[in-house]
Parts: structure tokens; sequence; C-alpha cells
């Protein structure tokens, strides 16, 4: 990516780690985004084999590294560096600093793309908000699908618990012909739900977390830097699992409550 040296600085925060920003951009250098520097083996000095497409090869020295930003890249040279080598470029998006006290910008920039359907004018809070409108509409998918996994395990639950009391019958029936009241049925059918959804759903609950970090692992180039694990929302789906389950075993332990003990004692 080609950029001014001159107002990168004015413009973005590069968050040089090792060289320097706008001078490590002079003619034939580069900076490079840290992961990338990592990965590659690079450090400031280095030297980078470069192939264009149109001038063909070159060699570029490193100039400075900065901290990964997916605004920025991977590597960043001089606009006149960038310009000899890519003669038609297509910019994709530019960045521009408002001057202290400059008033109505906003206006003449939308005034001025507005015959460029494809062309957008926001502000960083903008530009923020449209990110997280991204990761929130992917978030709703993930929930969509929470919803119905959990609306078939929640059906599990109700059939594994109706089977176990058609082929406990006999065993309820003897309880209940020793002293078991009905509310006490109801209690151990209610407990076996409610272990069995605590237990699928703490299970979930880690494995999400896993893959939630390994994801954010992966995309730790993309600008996600940091890894948060909202402790409420898991307490609180940890609590919902139970409440679910409790609601799921309404069927089969009002059935085994109401058994008729004789009937019971009778089913072999």
């Amino acid at each position: 990516m080609g950029a001014t040296p001159a107002s990168l600085s004015n413009t973005v925060n590069l968050h040089i780690t090792a060289g320097s920003g706008a001078p490590g951009m002079a003619a034939g250098e580069l900076l490079v985004d840290a992961h990338t520097a990592s990965a590659e083996h690079l450090h400031v000095g280095s030297t980078v084999p470069v192939k264009f497409a149109q001038t063909g090869s070159t060699t570029m020295t490193v100039g400075g590294i900065f901290q990964s930003n997916p605004l920025l890249g991977h590597y960043l040279s001089g606009d006149g560096f960038f310009l000899s080598h890519f003669k038609n470029p297509l910019p994709i998006a530019v960045l521009l600093s408002r001057a202290r006290g400059a008033h109505g910008i906003d206006t003449a920039l939308n005034n001025a793309l507005a015959p460029y359907a494809n062309v957008s004018v926001k502000t960083r809070a903008q530009f923020e908000a449209s990110q997280q409108a991204n990761v929130n509409q992917l978030l709703g998918l993930v929930y969509v699908l929470l919803a119905l996994a959990i609306l078939i395990a929640l059906i599990g639950i109700v059939n594994t618990l109706m089977l176990s009391v058609f082929e406990r019958t006999h065993e309820i029936g003897l309880l209940r012909a020793v002293g078991m009241k009905r509310h006490q049925v109801r209690a151990m059918v209610r407990s076996e739900a409610v272990i069995v959804a605590l237990f699928g759903g703490v299970l979930g609950i880690v494995r999400g977390t896993l893959v939630g970090v390994a994801l954010a692992y992966a995309l730790r180039n993309s600008g996600v830097s940091t890894i948060s694990v909202p402790v409420a929302s898991v307490i609180g789906f940890v609590v919902l699992s139970a409440a679910l389950g409790l609601a799921a075993a309404s069927w089969p332990a009002r059935r085994a409550a109401n058994l008729d003990v004789l009937a019971a004692i009778a089913t072999e």
C-alpha cells in the first residue's frame, strides 16, 4: 500500500515497534507490519525482494516495523515509489484528517462524491459503527443457530426422559409403593433433566470458548487484538441451561408422578 509519508502520521497512528515511521518510507524503503516481519524473519535493514506486474523485480529495505493494522495492509511504501510501479492504481480507501477549525467538510465531500454510488464518506465513529454492525450481524446468525441447537437439545431431553420413565415404570411403582410421594417422583425426574442440561451446557460453553479463542488468535492480523470472555454471559447461559432442562422435564415428570402404582408394579 502506498501512502504520503508527510501526512501519514497525521492520519493514522502507526504504533511503530522498531525503526522509524514516515522517515522509514524513503525511496526504496518500506514499513512492514509486526506479524509479517515475525513470519518472514524481517527486521530493520532487511532486504526484501519485490516483484511488480508492470515494472518487474526490485529490492527494498525495511525502514520500520509497525503494529499490525488491517487498514494499512502488510507493507507500506511512499506514494512516489508506489506510483512509479503502479501506473493506474485503484484506490480502495482514502483516509483524511480534518484540519482544526474546518467546518462543512462532510457536506462538501458528500456533494462531491454524490455521482459515485459505490463511494461513501464516513467519520471514524461511523466506520467503527459499520464494522460493529458487521460483527453483530454475524453474531445474530450465531444466536439463531444456537436457538435451533437448544430446541433440538430440549427435544432430545424430553425424548430421553420419556423413554427413561417408560423403562423404569416397574421401579417407579415400587418406589411409590414403599412411600415415595408424587412430588418426590417429579423432583427425581427433574433433577435428572437438570443434570443432563447442565452437563451439555457446560461442555458446550467450554468447547465454544476454546474455539472462540482459537478463532480470535487466527484473526489477530485482521484487527482482533484483544480476547475477552464475557463471564456474566457465560454464567447466564449456565443458568439458562438448567432452567431449560427443568422446563423440558415437566411432561415426563408429570407422567411419572401420575403412574398407577399397582399397574406400574405389574409392568414387566
